[in-house]
Parts: structure tokens; C-alpha cells; sequence
């Protein structure tokens, strides 16, 4: 991602469903970064049991439309309630 597009989060839910989603946009053409709290705090050797549940999802300001309707529609596939 370059070209200075701003980053803004998409979603954000366990590690399974983010994993998930971020495939599904990846197969859709739309690049996304995981931020996944919880591993990086367990990697720097302490551990912030708050953020296990909490993984975001973030992609490109100019995907976000398209990126946002297919959330939309993953979720509706995986009968997951939107936020």
C-alpha cells in the first residue's frame, strides 16, 4: 500500500473471522493489514489479554467502499451480526 492512501479500519473481531474476511477481500482484489494486538504484545514478552478478541482489520481509504460492501456481504454469508 503506498502512495500515501491513508489506512482506516474496517473491522474488527477474532482472529478466525478477520482471517477470514481478509482472504475474502484478497481473493476480491482489495489488500488489507491485520492488526492483531495480542500477538505483538505476546512476541514483545508481556501479554494484554484484552486484545485477544480484538483484531482489526484495516485497508486503503480508496478501497474502502468496495471493501466495506464486501464485509457486508461476507458477513451476511457467514450469518455474522455487522458491528
Amino acid at each position: 500500500m503506498s502512495g500515501g492512501d491513508e489506512i482506516v479500519l474496517l473491522h474488527s473481531g477474532t482472529y478466525i473471522e478477520i482471517s477470514a474476511l481478509n482472504e475474502f477481500l484478497y481473493q476480491n482484489y482489495i489488500a488489507s493489514i491485520i492488526r492483531n494486538d495480542f500477538q505483538s504484545s505476546t512476541l514483545a514478552g508481556w501479554v494484554a489479554p484484552a486484545s485477544m478478541q480484538n483484531i482489526r482489520l484495516f485497508v486503503k481509504q480508496s478501497d474502502f467502499i468496495i471493501a466495506n460492501h464486501l464485509k457486508d456481504k461476507f458477513l451476511k454469508e457467514q450469518e455474522i451480526p455487522p458491528e
